[in-house]
């Protein structure tokens, strides 16, 4: 459940050239996935994954979402589109 709604919410960003993403906490919700707390990175235009982790790592918002010590799950999405 939890893989499926990450690859659909991928397929949305990438439809999306301009962030114009739904929330992610509506997506959990449509899902049937539950929390008590929750955040989100996303990224465009890295070409490598480490290139995403160096700039989420350099962003202070996106960083503090990774280290957050009250998140205790990860989910991974991507997508990879076209022009």
């Amino acid at each position: 459940m939890k893989n499926s709604c990450l690859f659909y919410y991928s397929l949305q960003e990438m439809g999306s050239r301009h962030a114009k993403h739904g929330s992610p906490f509506t997506m959990m919700k449509n899902f049937g996935i539950r929390y008590c707390t929750a955040g989100e990175n996303i990224a465009a235009g890295q070409r490598t994954p480490q290139e995403v982790v160096n700039a989420w790592m350099n962003s202070p918002g996106h960083r503090a979402n990774i280290l957050n010590k009250n998140f205790t799950h990860i989910g991974v999405g991507y997508a990879k589109g076209g022009s």
